[in-house]
């Protein structure tokens, strides 16, 4: 059983490489078994990732970097481009995907996260808000 996981994934690596079934729990990696149409909603900067992961305690939700040292900038826009990579790569570029892909800090895209500023409906990428984004994509307006 793959728990939740993408099944063609979890196949894919048990026969391939089985160390790295693991990997299946990241969108990066099972984003090719993906067989169905998909609107991806991601940050480049994902808060929870910034601090917990990166250690990056000198950015704010929603500020940005503020009295980060040169390290940890370097840091944040490595991972920062990091991101926009994986996200061209592996969704941009895929034939009926659609996507909303803002510059903010955040970890919840279509919730409050504790950042009422941000949610659906106000934060905007090629002068569309989320939901039209999303709108456009579902009813094949371009």
């Amino acid at each position: 059983s793959s728990y939740g996981v993408n099944s063609a994934c979890v196949a894919h690596y048990l026969k391939t490489s089985p160390n790295n079934v693991w990997k299946c729990m990241f969108a990066q990696y099972t984003v090719p078994f993906i067989q169905t149409d998909l609107f991806v909603i991601q940050a480049l900067y994902d808060s929870w990732q910034l601090s917990n992961i990166l250690g990056l305690n000198c950015i704010v939700w929603d500020q940005g970097p503020k009295g980060c040292n040169q390290a940890e900038l370097k840091a944040f826009n490595d991972y920062g481009e990091e991101m926009w990579g994986v996200l061209n790569e592996g969704v941009m570029k895929r034939e009926g995907w659609g996507s909303f892909v803002d510059g903010c800090v955040r970890h919840c895209q279509t919730l409050d996260n504790g950042a009422p500023k941000l949610d659906w409906t106000t934060v905007k990428v090629g002068g569309k808000v989320m939901y039209e984004a999303f709108a456009d994509w579902f009813y094949g307006r371009g």
